[in-house]
């Protein structure tokens, strides 16, 4: 069940990504249109865009948890399992602190603003709640690093080599369903 939930989460915010993608190149397309033949470009075109952008980071957290980020390996497939492991666990969790930490520094520049009632300078939107998307969008990101660390210990723990994606994620069967199948009908243990 609970691998369900994350499906449909994951799936939710994909296409909430793929909507801002789709605003991105509506804006910037119209914006190129009223500039060259009507000469009256839309006004705050970049901001927008870069708004929008910022709300595309929520996707980041559901594509490290489907394997759809960028895994490059040129180095660490020279070194043997061992070292490798430890590079790979060590990486995940200087990744998962670098954006608990760039989360952090968004939340407390999301106060400043908030105190100082910063703006953008075309169209006067107030700066904190792209600030406060951004500063979820990385923790909920450090979260799930986390929650790959873990996945990714639990895989080496058993010897076995992990894909990209999320263990958990990529099986239709939990560690529960996984118990459930060990015990018989009578709620024994095999």
């Amino acid at each position: 069940m609970g691998t369900k939930l994350v499906k449909a989460l994951n799936t939710v915010v994909e296409s909430i990504a793929i909507a801002f993608i789709i605003a991105m190149l509506c804006v910037v397309c119209a914006n190129v249109v009223m500039r060259y033949f009507f000469r009256a470009p839309i006004t705050g075109a970049a901001e927008i865009t870069q708004m929008l952008m910022i709300c595309m980071t929520a996707c980041m957290a559901p594509a490290l948890m489907r394997g759809q980020h960028v895994w490059i390996d040129l180095v660490t497939s020279k070194f043997n399992r061992v070292a490798s492991i430890i590079l790979d666990l060590i990486t995940i969790a200087a990744s998962a602190f670098i954006y608990g930490m760039i989360s952090n520094g968004l939340f407390r520049q999301m106060v400043k603003s908030m105190a100082k009632n910063k703006r953008y300078s075309l169209l006067k939107l107030p700066e904190w709640p792209f600030l406060m998307i951004f500063g979820v969008a990385t923790m909920v990101l450090a979260i799930s690093m986390i929650i790959y660390l873990v996945d990714r210990m639990i895989i080496y723990a058993k010897g076995k080599t992990p894909t990209n994606e999320f263990s958990g994620y990529a099986n239709e069967k939990t560690m529960l369903d996984e118990l459930a199948d060990e015990t018989t009908e009578s709620g024994e243990m095999k």
